[in-house]
């Protein structure tokens, strides 16, 4: 900016960075996690114990793209490790997420099929297991 001697005013612009610097802040900190869990994975010697998928990816990125993909694709989708943790769900119907998920016993029929729907999963291919506790068609 430029200043002159005896004048009477001046013209300031003035930006608000506040969300941006949280941006960069989140952006910052969701990279330290990529390259400490990288850093786990390929480092001899910090080996991990027994890593499950959360240990391994950026659920937080991947819960993102994954809303992107049903805004686009109205196909609901999820993301389970192996022992049937729910990662991500988006789209999900209610009865899942608000009933089936939370009852202890019929979550146990819920981890049962997607860990039967998990192993049967092979690249390019569409499975289909009818849910124990819906009685509705599950797939991958």
């Amino acid at each position: 900016m430029i200043q002159r001697k005896n004048s009477l005013g001046g013209i300031y612009i003035v930006h608000d960075i506040s969300e941006r610097k949280v941006v960069e802040d989140k952006l910052g900190r969701s990279e330290q996690r990529i390259k400490m869990k990288l850093e786990n994975i390929l480092s001899p010697a910090r080996k991990m114990k027994n890593p499950v998928l959360a240990d391994i990816i950026d659920v937080k990125v991947i819960r993102s793209l994954m809303i992107d993909f049903y805004k686009l694709a109205n196909i609901p989708i999820g993301l389970n490790d192996l022992k049937g943790n729910v990662l991500v769900s988006v789209g999900w119907q209610d009865i899942c997420t608000k009933f089936h998920r939370i009852h202890p016993e019929a979550s146990k029929y819920c981890i049962e099929s997607d860990t039967k729907l998990a192993l049967a999963a092979t690249p390019k291919e569409l499975k289909s297991l009818r849910c124990t506790s819906a009685k509705t068609i599950c797939g991958i």
